[in-house]
C-alpha cells in the first residue's frame, strides 16, 4: 500500500516522461474522498476511460481464525470499496462516447493463505459483470464495457519467468490430479485431469459442483456458466466456420488498398458477426446485425475509395484503423469481452515475395483445413489475379 510520499514520487516520475499524472491518497471506504478525487480528475482531463479497481487487504489465517473485525474490514475494502469507487466513476464514463474498460485484478501470488480475499474478490466478479452487462446499453459501441476478472487465472506453461501468473509446471494431456493447498500443505481443493480433447477445456459443470465437463468454449477468468446453450451454439458456429481466405497486405501501388476477405465456409449456417473483432493486425469490430450467409464472402479494406476504384462492383467496408504489416505479423479475429479466438495466425512476406508489392494477393488453398494451418506457408498461394469477394484464382 503506497504512502502519500510514494504516490507523489510516482506522479513526478510520470511527469518526467512528458505525461500528466494526478495522485490522491485516500480510503476506498470514504465516499467523500472518492467523489473529490473523481471531480479533480474530470476537471483536469475532462474524462475517465479506465477504472483499475484493485484495492484489497488480507489478514493471514484460516477462516475460523479470523476475528469479526478483520472480516468486516476486508469486506468493506475489498468488496464495498470497489463498489463505491465504481459507483462514482461509472456515471462519468457513460458520458464518454468511446470504448471503456472496468478492470478488476488480484495478484494470484497472495492467494494460498488469504481465504477472505478469495471470497471477497469472487463476490466482486458477479458485481462487476452485472455492471458491465447493464451499462452496455448506455453506449453506442456494440460492446462498450469490458470486465476482466483476472484473479485465480494462471497459465500452466512451465515458464514462471514470463510473469507471476505463469506456473512452474504444465498439465498432463493424459491423466493427473491438480490440488490447491494452503501454506501448510493442507488441501483446499483438488480436481482430476482426465484425457483432454483438443481445443476444449475441462472444469466443473457448474461453478463449485462435483460434476466435471468438457467446454468447447473455454472461459478463463469467467464463470463456467457464462454462456447459455444458444450462445454456445452460435459461438461454436463462428469458431468453426468463419475464416480469412484472402489478403492483400502490400499493394503494388499507392493507388490501391489493402484488404482482407472473410468467408463463411458452412454450406447451411448463417453466421452472426455482431461484435466480432480484429484484435491484432488491424482494428475493426463488425456492427450489431452483421451476418454472413452460407458460403458467402465479406471484404473489409484499408481505404474504400481506392478499393472500389481497383475492384468496381465488389461490396466492401472500410476497416476502422491500422494497416497490415508489410513484412508480416499476427492477425487475430476474436469474440470480444471473453477473448475467444476465432482465428489467430501469422503471415510473412518471405513466403511469396510477389505478394509484397508485386501485385499478387495471398489466397488460402483449402479453407476447410484446421485453424492452426493458417500460419503455415503451405496453406497459402499467391495469386496474380486478386479476387476479393469471390473464389480463389491461383494464377
Amino acid at each position: 500500500m503506497a504512502t502519500s510520499a510514494e504516490l507523489q514520487s510516482l506522479a513526478e516520475e510520470v511527469g518526467r516522461t512528458g505525461s500528466e499524472c494526478l495522485a490522491f491518497a485516500g480510503d476506498v471506504r470514504d465516499d467523500a474522498a472518492i467523489s473529490a478525487a473523481v471531480r479533480s480528475t474530470v476537471d483536469a482531463f475532462g474524462r475517465i476511460d479506465i477504472l483499475f479497481n484493485n484495492a484489497d487487504i488480507c489478514a493471514f489465517g484460516l477462516a475460523h481464525e479470523l476475528s469479526e473485525d478483520a472480516w468486516d474490514t476486508m469486506i468493506d475494502i475489498n468488496l464495498k470499496g470497489a463498489w463505491l469507487v465504481a459507483r462514482r466513476i461509472i456515471p462519468v464514463m457513460i458520458l464518454v462516447d468511446r470504448f471503456r474498460t472496468l478492470l478488476v485484478e488480484l495478484d494470484s501470488t497472495s492467494l494460498p493463505r488469504c481465504y477472505s480475499v478469495v471470497v471477497t474478490r469472487h463476490n466482486f466478479g458477479p458485481l462487476a459483470t452485472d455492471l458491465a452487462l447493464l451499462l452496455a446499453k448506455s453506449g453506442d459501441a456494440p460492446y462498450p464495457w469490458v470486465v476482466n476478472i483476472l484473479d485465480l487465472r494462471s497459465i500452466a506453461d512451465s515458464d514462471p519467468t514470463q510473469g507471476a501468473n505463469h506456473l512452474n509446471f504444465s498439465i498432463s494431456s493424459v491423466h493427473e490430479t491438480l490440488a490447491l493447498t494452503n501454506a501448510s500443505g493442507v488441501v483446499i481443493d483438488e480436481v482430476p485431469v482426465v484425457p483432454q480433447i483438443q481445443d476444449q477445456s475441462q472444469g466443473r459443470a457448474t461453478d463449485g459442483s462435483a460434476l466435471y465437463a468438457y467446454f468447447a468454449l473455454p472461459t478463463p477468468g469467467f464463470s463456467n456458466n457464462t454462456f447459455t446453450p444458444a450462445q454456445t451454439t452460435a459461438l461454436e458456429n463462428l469458431m468453426n466456420n468463419l475464416r480469412v481466405t484472402e489478403m492483400s497486405y502490400l499493394p503494388a501501388s499507392t493507388a490501391q488498398a489493402e484488404f482482407l476477405e472473410l468467408k463463411n465456409i458452412s454450406s447451411t449456417l448463417t453466421l452472426d458477426l455482431s461484435g466480432v473483432t480484429f484484435a491484432n493486425g488491424i482494428t475493426h469490430t463488425f456492427p450489431n446485425g452483421t451476418t454472413l450467409a452460407p458460403g458467402a464472402y465479406l471484404v473489409i479494406t484499408e481505404n474504400l475509395p481506392k478499393f472500389q476504384s481497383q475492384f468496381p462492383g465488389v461490396p466492401a467496408t472500410q476497416w476502422t484503423s491500422g494497416k497490415l504489416d508489410n513484412s508480416g505479423e499476427s492477425v487475430r479475429l476474436e469474440v470480444p469481452t471473453y477473448g475467444l479466438g476465432i482465428l489467430d495466425f501469422s503471415y510473412s512476406s518471405s513466403w511469396y515475395p510477389i505478394t509484397a508489392g508485386g501485385g499478387a494477393s495471398l489466397q488460402i488453398i483449402d479453407a476447410t483445413q484446421p485453424r492452426e494451418t493458417w500460419s503455415e506457408k503451405e496453406s497459402w498461394q499467391p495469386s496474380a489475379t486478386p479476387n476479393p469477394g469471390g473464389p480463389p484464382v491461383f494464377a
